[in-house]
Formats: structure tokens, sequence, C-alpha cells
């Protein structure tokens, strides 16, 4: 005989708990050589209990990226999902770093409306949406278990003190504190104290979400405590407060992923008067062109007026970038890292839209004018719209050559990386072939650039690589 006990996690009490460990050394006190195999996710209480430190224990590892691909298949034969788009939907599930992969996840990632490129914030919202839900217990009530609190209750007081630390920028609190703030939470919505420890082990030790580590209490990633902060924040002038701080560039997202419709916010965005410097007028921008993506109810004619926007914000910001008076050490990687940044912040649709009213740029010596024409460009080909890209290059003769540096990076990389249509592939190839001759010289600088950059420990010691002459360098 073979005892299965499956979902121990999902006993409703302490009590309850207690009264099924004490039946289960009753049994297998009566019969010994009966074997008995009990399935529980890894909650702190049961992995302490001591009714069951006689068990021999293994940990169920997570699915991996082969497995993972099984399952967006067949949720692709459902759904007649493109297989161009397979492979860019495992890039998006190795980009959510810090979750352990299971079939929930991939699913719900899979099953999301739009698996492109173009306009993703919105769904990594709703998958974080539906998976913090799912985790606070919502799947206990539907089991109807009384005890249960909903998991709305629990989901706003993360939100609050997940606020609270990243105003303070802070990642984890001494658990004492942790605790205490919830309970503050729980008295401040008249929750009788009586339920007040039920509440916080549902929370601390069963949502899993937050874990406790050598005293101190912290979400499990720092994805969950910025999804939670951005729900919690209040009002237009918190939105606009935080629009120029790197830090808060997620939050914000899921913020305006949480509120779909939320025009006002996204215009509350809009003041140059915000940002004191070129940082953090690219940072506003950058947040601008994700929340804006993440807005999925607003019109498209406003929609299109906030990326163009910024467009311009990322415009005004890099403009100063070339400059060779600037003193900076990495000058070529500075200006590609913040193309790196910047590009899925236009990476919208409606880049068409002011495509078609703006005319190409064919030469100028305004560097914002130009910076506008590259970042325009940068959306047209990260959103797909590759074709329109390469007649915009084909015209585009910028003052400097590090637009177009970036410009060939992008169209390799939807060449030979990313996913795409055959037909998107064939225009950025034709677009690194235009641009090769631009880019040779400058490539051969930012090797020797970025190789100055390079560090290795050996034995010990963290030393810088030496440069090496890269005259005989070509591109592949």
């Amino acid at each position: 005989m073979c005892v299965l006990i499956d979902a121990l996690d999902e006993v409703g009490t302490k009590a309850t708990f207690a009264s099924f460990a004490q039946k289960l050394q009753e049994f297998d006190a009566q019969y010994p050589g009966c074997k008995v195999i009990i399935t529980a996710r890894n909650y702190s209480y049961i992995t302490s209990a001591d009714a069951l430190l006689g068990y021999m224990r293994y940990n169920v590892a997570p699915i991996g990226l082969s497995q993972a691909l099984k399952i967006i298949k067949n949720v692709g034969k459902k759904r007649l999902l493109e297989a161009e788009r397979v492979k860019e939907v495992m890039r998006q599930l190795e980009s959510i770093h810090g979750f352990e992969l299971n079939p929930l996840v991939v699913t719900v990632f899979a099953a999301s409306s739009d698996s492109s490129r173009r306009d993703i914030p919105s769904n990594i919202t709703e998958l974080f949406a539906k998976f913090t839900e799912f985790m606070l217990g919502r799947w206990d009530t539907e089991k109807g278990l009384s005890q249960q609190y909903e998991a709305n209750l629990k989901a706003l007081l993360l939100q609050r003190v997940a606020c609270r630390m990243h105003e303070q920028k802070k990642v984890r609190l001494p658990s004492s504190e942790f605790r205490a703030q919830i309970e503050n939470e729980l008295q401040d919505l008249g929750v009788k104290e009586a339920k007040v420890d039920v509440l916080l082990d549902e929370i601390l030790n069963r949502s899993t979400l937050v874990r406790d580590a050598d005293g101190f209490t912290e979400f499990r990633h720092l994805l969950i405590q910025e999804f939670f902060a951005g729900r919690a924040i209040p009002d237009e002038l918190t939105l606009a407060k935080y629009s120029t701080d790197e830090w808060w560039r997620r939050a914000l997202v899921f913020h305006f992923g949480s509120n779909p419709a939320d025009e006002s916010g996204l215009r509350a965005l809009c003041k140059r008067e915000i940002a004191h410097t070129p940082i953090e007028l690219f940072n506003l921008g950058v947040a601008l062109g994700l929340a804006t993506q993440a807005c999925y109810f607003v019109k498209l004619k406003p929609k299109t007026e906030l990326i163009e926007w910024a467009i311009r914000a990322l415009a005004g910001a890099t403009s100063t970038l070339l400059d060779d008076a600037n003193n900076f050490r990495y000058p070529l990687h500075t200006f590609i890292y913040t193309y790196l940044v910047g590009r899925d912040a236009v990476a919208a649709d409606c880049t068409t839209n002011i495509a078609r009213q703006a005319a190409p740029l064919p030469l100028s010596g305004d560097a914002t004018a130009e910076m506008e024409e590259f970042w325009l460009i940068v959306g047209l080909m990260e959103s797909g719209h590759v074709s329109s890209a390469l007649e915009r290059i084909k015209r585009f003769k910028p003052s400097h050559p590090l637009p177009l540096l970036s410009l060939h990076m992008g169209a390799f990389l939807i060449e030979k990386i990313r996913g795409g249509s055959k037909q998107q592939k064939r225009f950025a190839k034709e677009i690194v072939g235009h641009l090769q001759p631009s880019v040779v010289p400058l490539v051969r600088k930012y090797l020797k650039e970025f190789k100055s950059q390079l560090i290795e420990i050996q034995k010990g010691q963290v030393k810088e690589l030496p440069v090496y002459d890269t005259e005989q360098v070509t591109l592949v």
C-alpha cells in the first residue's frame, strides 16, 4: 500500500495542520511498512514542522527553457501563434529574471494578447497581476476556505509597505519593522487584533512573495517590490516627482499598466521643467515612452502625441552626447548605452503615424533635430516597421556617426538574433549593408574603447585586460 497526500500547503489553519500532523504520526506508528508521499509548497511552517522531520525530502526543480518552449508551442497551436514569435516569447521569459519558471508563469505569458516586442509593458503588468493574485491566495478562496482573507486586502497591505520601502530606496527591512508596518496598516483599516496573526502568517509564510533572511524581511525580487510600489502611487504630483528617477522607472510602468486609461497621468509627465539635467530628461523620456505603451486603453491620437513628446525628450537629452567637447572617458559606450536603454521606450506601433507626419531629415546641422530623427527611426525598427526605417536611413546624414553605429547594431540584432518575419530580417540586412561603410572606422574605435573596460579576476586580484591592436578587425 502507498498513501499519496497532495497539496498539504492548502490545509486551512494552523489548528487543522496540527490535527493533520497528529493523525499522520499515529498512522506512521500503526502502519510502519506503508509508504507515505506528501507534496507541498516550500512554506516555512511546513519545512519546520516536527511531524515531517523524519521524511526524506525532494525538491522538484523548476522547469527549464526547453520545457517552457514545449508549453509555448502547445499554447501556440491553439492560438495559432506564429512560429517567428515563439523565439521572442522565449526572449521575454528570459528577461523576466528572478522568477523560477513554472507552467503558470509560462502559460500566462504565452497566452497574452500580443507577444511581439512592441507595447510589451502592459503584458508584463498583466502577468505580474495574475501571478501575485494567485500567490496571495485566490486559489484558496476558490476552494471555499472561510478563514482565507481576500487577495485584494493582502495586496493592499503589500502595496503600502512596498511603496514606503521604495520611497526610502530600501529593498529589505528588519523583520520586526516589516511586521509592525503591516500591523499598523491593519489597525488603520479596522481589522480586529485577533485576526492580525492569521493574516501576517498568510502574507509572510504562504504567499512566497516575501521572505525572511538573517533577521530581515524582503520581497523575493525587486520586480515584485516595484510592482506593488507602482500600484500604490497615489496621484499625478507623485508621478511627476518620480518620473525623472531611474529607480522608479519600472514602478511607473506597473502603475500605468494597472491604470491603462490614465491619459491625464501621462500628460502630467509632459513637462520639460520637471527635468533639471540631461540625465533627468532622458529618464523622463524613457519613463513616459514605456508608460504610454502600458496604457493600452489610451486612444491612438493622444498616444501618438505622447510618444512624440518622449522622442523629443530623448533627443534633447542625447544630443548633448554628440558634443566632442564632453570629457567622457568612454564616449562611444555612453551613447550606445543610452540607445540600448531608450529603444524600448519608443518601440510603439504609432511611430508610423509620426513618420507619416514628419518628412525625413536629409541634412542638418541641428543636433537635436538629428536626434529626433534618430529616435524616430529607432522606434520604427523596434516596433517592426523596418522597411519604413530603411527609407528614412537612406536619407539620414547626421553630422556625427554615433547614431549610425547604433542603428547598424539594432539592424544587425534584428537580422541575426531577434525574432521577426523573413521580410523584416531582409530589410534589416539591407540596413546593415547600407550603413556598414560608414561605421567600420567607428566599430574599430569602439572595440578599442570596450576592451579598455574589460576586467578579469586573476589569482584573486581584479586586473584590467590589455588593449590590443584593432586595426585588423573586420565586421562579420
